[in-house]
């Protein structure tokens, strides 16, 4: 039994290289870790929106991801909490892609209330045969509210969950995880942009959407 914990804390420290953190380990300021996408909107909106912080509703990670050797990133590898850098990611990519007025310190009761939860943000690598993958998951949901009613209640107009997972190819020197990490969450980044943009909800001529709860 000590042989087989003495040969799991050495796939431990192996694995872990595959996790190394770049400079500056922050989605929002590094390009080779994150890329800000290119989206923009092509119809003008006409309502402003609050975001509150994100807020941090993920499970407790499995304690492993399946039959092979795996170790989870631990989070301190990253300069800042995993909701944290989210946050200042997605107010940037608000901010380029100009799907709404303007972002508001607080909301008035014409503004819309967009709130946005991590539901999924991990990363690791696994041990194989013939080498080490990498692999990660990153997800959000994002409720949009609309403006306040003569009550101050608001309805809620769009109730969407997007996520994306990545693994790499079982190599000597597999993709790094937190690479594969900013990859995933710019997809869900994309997947959020283009359904916000298509909704609506920032464009109050347009018909009121129907809310639904649909995981992308």
């Amino acid at each position: 039994m000590g042989g087989d914990f003495l040969r799991m804390g050495c796939v431990g420290i192996v694995l872990l290289t595959a996790c190394e953190s770049p400079q500056r380990p922050d989605l929002e300021h590094n390009e080779q870790l994150y890329r800000f996408t290119t989206y923009r909107t092509k119809v003008p909106p006409d309502r402003a929106v609050f975001v509150p912080p994100v807020a941090d509703g993920r499970n407790a990670m499995p304690a492993s991801a399946g039959a092979v050797p795996t170790v989870y990133m631990p989070e301190n590898r990253w300069e800042r909490p995993a909701a944290e850098m989210v946050d200042g990611v997605l107010r940037e990519e608000l901010r380029r892609a100009q799907l709404f007025t303007g972002l508001r310190d607080a909301a008035s009761p014409a503004d819309l209330v967009l709130q946005v939860t991590l539901v999924a943000f991990h990363a690791g690598a696994s041990e194989h045969p013939h080498g080490r993958s990498t692999f990660a998951e990153s997800g959000i949901r994002c409720v949009v509210l609309g403006p306040a009613d003569a009550k101050g209640e608001r309805a809620t107009l769009l109730d969407r969950t997007f996520g994306e997972k990545a693994d790499s190819e079982v190599g000597m020197r597999p993709t790094n995880a937190m690479v594969l990490q900013g990859m995933t969450m710019r997809s869900v980044v994309q997947k959020a942009l283009l359904a916000l943009d298509q909704s609506n909800v920032a464009r109050s001529s347009a018909p009121a959407p129907a809310a639904t709860r649909k995981q992308d």
